[in-house]
């Protein structure tokens, strides 16, 4: 056999490492066997593949000569896949590949039983990116859901437990709501920084890797709009905070901008809000329980039990690991923007992980994908909410959202609005109006020809009127 692995930079050892990711092999056999196809139909005969995970192999399979994708102006454009003669030429070798499969299967899975049986190898690995609204994700509880994802974007507070709710078998707002008063989850600024949910156990050290990048932001932010809050009013304020919040007391903002002023602390022009998010980063408060519908502030050291410190490399792999398992697949600049780290510290914590990543090439980029992944995709329709990790956590969005539809999804300040989730595409929009306590929901599509029938969309709006627990 000729020698390939001698530098890590060898080409052929990149085209190898191409060829036999998770999905090459099986898109290029699909197409042998067929021919011509288009991408709905590559889809349909592999079964389980997601439409993200098929398009960037398609790419690769493109940019490295193996595949055609011809386009022919129609209206809907229809796009057709081809193997080219290099693609052709792969094939007997390919084919000699699964003869030895299917000849040693039968050792190869006893083998495999025999040794793994005992092992837990991640049930739970419907990620979160390519099924991230089902209720048979495995999850039953909301702690478990969030520790698995490392964390969910909380901006809008409301909408943000209909992303934890629908992630879990069954999930309603109580559930939510319970898992925050026992402190199981809080909600807190962190990494980006933005307000997040993280599992309870895990907020110290998620802090501790990223709380003074996140408190110079919160300097500059608070210099820029021109507000002058010297160190020993953040010091008089964290003290008082320690003093009204004590005895697992949790309070609303406003019920705090009353105490600050009996204190004689300013609080006009956004100061309360610097204040709290000073208090945050420096580990003093988090969220505490809700207060029909509104969000309350209490003391970490109350709501979340001391546990084990982290060293910075254990906390980098941490983050690295719940990441890629529930995002897959992902790039390092996708996991750069998700987790606010600096591009030295990822690629450390992706190094960290690295043999529990697969990963595949596409024109410069590189994505990782975690081992435990099971990619899943049905035909269900899903309401995500504003800000949903779907779209949010990733650099790079036109896998699943047409660049030209960006603005119906998000706008250039950063504002996400609530969406249409169908066959792991982003096909619309969605809004709710409560009147009389009832709950009414409208829905519009980016395209005529993406409209769903009124089956599946009966289904998706009864599944968040039971997590609203609506009658």
């Amino acid at each position: 056999m000729q020698n390939f692995h001698h530098t890590t930079d060898c080409p052929v050892r990149d085209i190898i490492s191409r060829l036999s990711s998770k999905w090459g092999m099986l898109v290029l056999s699909t197409l042998h066997a067929n021919e011509v196809m288009r991408f709905c139909d590559i889809q349909k005969s592999i079964g389980d593949i997601s439409q993200r995970m098929l398009a960037v192999t398609l790419r690769t399979l493109e940019a490295d000569g193996l595949v055609s994708r011809k386009v022919y102006p129609e209206v809907p454009p229809r796009v057709e896949y081809r193997l080219t003669p290099r693609g052709d030429s792969l094939m007997p070798y390919l084919d000699g590949l699964v003869g030895w499969a299917m000849a040693n299967m039968p050792q190869i899975l006893a083998e495999r039983k025999f040794n793994n049986e005992n092992q837990d190898y991640g049930e739970n690995c419907s990620n979160a990116f390519q099924k991230p609204a089902t209720g048979d994700s495995g999850f039953k509880c909301p702690r478990d859901l969030v520790a698995w994802m490392g964390a969910v974007q909380a901006q809008d507070y409301d909408m943000s437990k209909w992303a934890v709710g629908m992630r879990i078998e069954g999930g309603t707002l109580r559930m939510v709501n319970e898992a925050l008063e026992k402190g199981e989850i809080v909600r807190t600024h962190i990494m980006r920084p933005t307000w997040h949910w993280v599992a309870g156990e895990d907020i110290r050290w998620m802090l501790k890797l990223s709380g003074a990048r996140i408190k110079k932001c919160v300097d500059l932010w608070t210099k820029a709009s021109g507000i002058d809050i010297p160190e020993d009013v953040y010091t008089r304020c964290n003290d008082l905070l320690g003093k009204i919040l004590s005895g697992n007391k949790s309070l609303t903002k406003e019920e705090m901008t009353i105490e600050f002023n009996r204190a004689g602390i300013l609080t006009e022009d956004e100061r309360v809000r610097r204040y709290m998010l000073r208090a945050e980063v420096e580990g003093i408060i988090c969220s505490g329980a809700d207060r029909d519908g509104k969000p309350t502030y209490a003391l970490i050291e109350e709501r979340v039990a001391p546990v084990r410190e982290l060293s910075k490399d254990e906390a980098l792999a941490k983050l690295a690991l719940n990441y890629f398992r529930s995002h897959s697949p992902a790039t390092l600049k996708d996991f750069v923007w998700w987790s606010g780290l600096t591009v030295t510290e990822a690629k450390s914590a992706i190094g960290a992980i690295e043999n529990q990543l697969i990963t595949m090439q596409f024109e410069l980029q590189e994505f990782f994908i975690h081992e435990s992944c099971r990619e899943a995709i049905g035909d269900h329709i899903h309401f995500l909410p504003s800000y949903d990790e779907y779209l949010i956590s990733y650099k790079d969005r036109s896998a699943v959202l047409d660049p030209q539809h960006y603005p119906k999804a998000f706008n250039r300040w950063g504002i996400f609005y609530p969406v249409l989730l169908y066959k792991g595409r982003i096909i619309g929009n969605w809004s709710r109006e409560t009147k009389k306590g009832k709950i009414n929901i409208d829905v519009s599509f980016f395209e005529p020809a993406d409209k769903v029938e009124n089956g599946p969309l009966k289904a998706a709006e009864n599944r968040y009127r039971k997590f609203r627990e609506e009658k």
